[in-house]
């Protein structure tokens, strides 16, 4: 198994998972795993001890349709990996829920934001896909939806970019991940790609994990995404112009729109449980009520019609 630095990481030697109330099932690789459908159970996969682990969370539901989650930043002086973004909100629902967690952390204790790139040995984001494409066959289901705020929407663009006829529910997430704050950037690059010559290398090498401008044109057939950002956000519009550079990258104006491809570039406001407007308004079910055409429980403001999904 990986090496653990002086933190802690839940159940990584355990057969059950105290404070998810789940037992923990382990597989050597994906080919092997065995997912049982009416289970709640934590699965991690690893096949060498150099791999990260593939780490998630699945709770069984109803219906064709699985939702998948992604965690964004962890403080890492309180966090207790592994994170499974979204199993609160998302058991209010009723179909099947996957929540993967972001082994890249593991690399250094002081990393707080991996993206789910993995390393320059293991490609995390292509390995998740990889698990989702066999759930999918294996449990017969015919659409999928990614979810994350922050880091997570990224991550779960990238990854949705690699599954057919998926779609990703990006809130407030990064388009490009090397503009962002210098030291996080230069904190990922010195724990997880060092053999690398700088960050910039880095990102250079590796935009399929990094730049949703480079995986919407290699994207999967049929994938799409949608991008929700606050107005307000300063890590979105101004300080950190995300949305504004996709925006302009795909032809669009200001004010976002659909894509090509289909996806929705979606300038917004809602209000949160926090002064930040980066926050979530407490869950991201409203964002996935919207994408579905359901009512939507916390209202958001935008200026055209979302198309169905």
């Amino acid at each position: 198994m990986v090496e653990l630095k002086n933190f802690i990481y839940r159940g990584f030697s355990a057969e059950y998972d105290d404070l998810m109330k789940m037992p923990i099932r382990r597989f050597g690789s994906i080919n092997k795993l065995v997912v049982d459908p009416d289970v709640s159970c934590r699965y991690i996969i690893q096949e060498h001890s150099c791999d990260l682990p593939i780490d998630f969370v699945y709770i069984p539901g109803s219906g064709n349709r699985l939702l998948v989650g992604f965690h964004g930043a962890e403080m890492r002086k309180i966090a207790d990996l592994p994170k499974f973004q979204f199993v609160g909100s998302l058991r209010s629902r009723t179909e099947p829920f996957v929540s993967f967690a972001d082994s890249t952390l593991l690399k250094n204790e002081k990393l707080s934001i991996g993206w789910y790139a993995g390393d320059s040995l293991f490609d995390l984001s292509r390995n998740i896909a990889e698990v989702i494409r066999k759930i999918e066959k294996v449990l017969n289901f015919t659409k999928t939806i990614l979810m994350g705020h922050s880091a997570g929407g990224l991550a779960a663009i990238a990854i949705g970019m690699q599954i057919p006829n998926s779609h990703a529910i990006s809130v407030n997430g990064q388009t490009i991940a090397g503009i962002h704050r210098p030291w996080v950037i230069k904190n990922l690059y010195n724990s997880a790609f060092p053999e690398l010559s700088s960050s910039e290398e880095m990102l250079e090498r590796y935009p399929d994990r990094f730049d949703i401008r480079r995986m919407s044109s290699d994207r999967s057939s049929g994938a799409t995404f949608t991008l929700f950002s606050h107005k307000d956000d300063p890590l979105s519009f101004s300080e950190y112009p995300h949305f504004p550079l996709l925006s302009e990258y795909f032809g669009l104006g200001s004010e976002g729109g659909l894509t090509e491809f289909g996806d929705a570039l979606v300038p917004c406001r809602w209000e949160t449980l926090n002064p930040s407007a980066h926050a979530l308004p407490g869950t991201v079910l409203p964002f996935l009520q919207a994408t579905l055409g359901e009512a939507v429980g916390v209202p958001i403001t935008y200026d055209f019609v979302l198309p169905s999904r």
